[in-house]
This record gives C-alpha cells, sequence and structure tokens, in this order.
C-alpha cells in the first residue's frame, strides 16, 4: 500500500479517536481538577491569578478559636476543595465543579440567605474554577495528542 496506505490507515484512527474522546476528556477534566486545586493552594483566581479577598475579622476570629491553626481561605474544613472533581457529561463534553452547595457561593459572590450562619452578609466572589490562556492551550495539546498519537 505504501506512503498513501499509512496515511489513510493513520486518518482512520485518527478519525475513530474523534468518534470516542472519552480518554481525552477524562485527561482534561484530570487537568482542570488541578487547576482549581492549585487555586486554592495559591489563594487566587485561575484565571487571572488575582488573590482572593481577604477573610472578615469575625471569620479569622472564630477559626482561630476553634482549631488554633494557621488560616487559609476557603479551607474551613476542607470539604470544598476536597469535592473538586470531574464528570463526563455525554459524549463530548467535561464537567468540572462541586456539588457542595455554597461553592457557587463562593465562586461568584453574593449574599447569605436570610437562614445561613451569617445572614445577609455580603460573600467576596472567590474564584477556584477555570483557567487562564495557558491552561486553555494546554488543554487543546492534551486534545491535539489524543487525536494525532492516541495518548491519554
Amino acid at each position: 500500500m505504501g506512503v498513501t496506505g499509512n496515511a489513510i490507515r493513520e486518518l482512520s484512527r485518527m478519525t475513530q479517536r474523534m468518534r470516542v474522546p472519552g480518554p481525552a476528556l477524562k485527561r482534561v477534566g484530570t487537568y482542570v481538577v488541578g487547576l482549581s486545586q492549585q487555586a486554592f493552594k495559591d489563594q487566587a483566581d485561575p484565571t487571572t491569578h488575582k488573590g482572593w479577598a481577604e477573610l472578615r475579622d469575625v471569620t479569622l476570629e472564630r477559626r482561630r478559636n476553634r482549631d488554633n491553626s494557621s488560616v487559609k481561605i476557603l479551607r474551613d474544613n476542607g470539604h470544598l476543595f476536597k469535592s473538586i472533581h470531574h464528570i463526563i457529561t455525554g459524549k463530548r463534553t467535561v464537567a468540572v465543579g462541586s456539588d457542595k452547595v455554597y461553592s457557587r457561593m463562593h465562586q461568584l459572590g453574593g449574599t447569605t440567605s436570610p437562614r445561613s450562619m451569617i445572614p445577609g452578609k455580603r460573600i467576596p466572589a472567590r474564584p477556584f474554577l477555570g483557567f487562564d490562556k495557558q491552561g486553555g492551550m494546554e488543554i487543546t495539546a492534551i486534545v491535539k495528542r489524543y487525536i494525532v498519537k492516541g495518548k491519554r
């Protein structure tokens, strides 16, 4: 078959990999979860790298009195950090997020409900999900490696 036959076989393999993107989506999801975990470590927005708003004095005091440890933003008990995960939804989509009800408030900011622990208080946005331009380029590279070489 020669060169043309080899090219056709390789194009056929790439086409098949594009039809079954699950392995690439799994790798992308794992990568984006890692970016989110790094945001917690850096205490900064993963898209802008701007530091999160500082904790209020009342929060600092409450947490210091409870455990006498260093106080990290969004790391009161570690549940939010540990809840970040990815799922493959449908055949061509991966979603990254948290199943914690309060995660949306921390990501976007807002005002607490009248029934919350701290009713009617403004909570600043402290984004922990997302990626910057470099992250987008790495995601593209992950997908390209999978399509062209089958690397996961």
